[in-house]
């Protein structure tokens, strides 16, 4: 348990809108191909993080030795880079899996903040339509942004998302096939 639970959560909802805020900003930063291309990339990171979800972590009991064989090099580089030991507790599939879907709410909420800005940006559909487009996605972006810090406060205090919430994919993530009546 955190030793300031109020700043804990006020912290996690600061980090919600961070990431709405950093995926606008950086749309108004960078030039269009760029931001396409960090979107690219940024979506093949979320296609990749609820893969190892689904795939990896789910019904397991033990982390599988290659997450055990990361986790102690992030505990070395962290010990190496702040200088200080880091506990060396071994978290469940279901924590690292909870930990995992935060970074893909944290990746979706820049990609949809980001998409936003770029339409306000350059408006391709009419100052109104696109404007419209652009109010409708940054809403989007926020409900990511509360579902993000809702699962950083879980991570925070040491619990897990209930199994359907691991699986929870967005809307668009679906293939053509039929996968949502699986």
């Amino acid at each position: 348990m955190p030793e300031d639970p109020e700043l804990s959560f006020v912290l996690c909802i600061v980090a919600g809108a961070l990431a709405v805020a950093a995926g606008a900003f950086g749309a108004l930063s960078f030039a269009p191909s760029a931001c396409a291309l960090l979107g690219v990339l940024a979506t093949l990171r979320i296609c990749w993080l609820d893969d190892n979800i689904a795939n990896d972590l789910l019904d397991r009991e033990q982390l599988p030795p290659s997450y055990i064989n990361a986790q102690r090099r992030q505990r070395w580089l962290e010990a190496l880079l702040l200088g200080r030991a880091v506990p060396q507790e071994t978290p469940t599939p279901a924590q690292v899996a909870t930990r995992m879907r935060a970074e893909v709410q944290v990746w979706s909420a820049i990609v949809v903040a980001g998409a936003a800005a770029m339409l306000a940006r350059t408006a391709p559909f009419g100052m109104l339509v696109s404007c419209g487009l652009a109010l409708w996605a940054f809403l989007w972006a926020f409900r990511f942004a509360d579902r993000l810090s809702a699962t950083l406060w879980l991570v925070e205090t040491g619990r897990v998302l209930p199994r359907e919430d691991l699986l929870r994919r967005v809307s668009w993530a679906y293939s053509g096939r039929n996968d949502r009546n699986r």
